[in-house]
């Protein structure tokens, strides 16, 4: 672990790969964990809906978003071909903060659509910086570095969780959206202009 460490932390491109993936995973946590609730009391019913439960009308928000989530995600692999993994990496941050900010802001059922493209940015964050891992690593130090890599990455997730969840009981949940989603796309704009993941698509 520590050899994975170590050469993890010597290259710039990985290092600033799992930093983006970190900070996207503590935003994208609380997020998608306050979804439920965020549809439930901010976003209105539609009129196809206005005499069934508001379960039914959180529930199709939902699915939207897992089928538009599920279309995106199936595009990655065909991205990853034809394009740049800093493209693929930059795009999916856009995605993510860009669908999420949609949601906070407009906060109509539709925007459900939009919740599905952030989601399928995190799956497009998520190949890019697997391949990234895979192509940048020496065969024999792989394990190492992506257990290291992951180990921080993942460590966001729970974090985000609780930090998400007591702002959001200070502040509201729509702050919560807003300021999530900006920061994503802040990071998004500092690595595509600065060309910090300038590495070419692979094979």
């Amino acid at each position: 672990m520590r050899a994975g460490l170590g050469f993890l932390m010597r290259s710039a491109i990985l290092r600033t790969a799992t930093l983006a993936g970190t900070i996207t995973n503590l935003v994208f946590t609380p997020l998608e964990a306050l979804l439920v609730l965020f549809v439930a009391e901010e976003i209105p019913k539609i009129a196809a809906f206005a005499d069934l439960s508001g379960g039914v009308h959180v529930g199709a928000f939902i699915g939207v978003q897992a089928a538009v989530g599920s279309i995106g995600v199936a595009l990655a692999p065909r991205a990853e071909r034809h394009t740049s993994l800093t493209f693929m990496f930059v795009a999916g941050l856009v995605m993510l903060g860009s669908g999420f900010l949609v949601v906070a802001i407009v906060r109509t059922f539709w925007t459900a659509i939009f919740a599905g493209v952030g989601l399928a940015g995190v799956g497009w964050v998520n190949v890019a910086l697997t391949t990234l891992r895979q192509t940048l690593t020496p065969e024999h130090l792989q394990g190492r570095v992506i257990a290291a890599s992951r180990s921080i990455a993942w460590a966001g997730l729970p974090i985000g969780a609780v930090i998400g969840s007591a702002v959001a009981d200070l502040v509201g949940m729509v702050p919560v959206y807003i300021a999530g989603s900006s920061a994503v796309i802040v990071i998004a704009i500092v690595i595509g202009a600065r060309r910090m993941l300038s590495v070419p698509a692979t094979a």
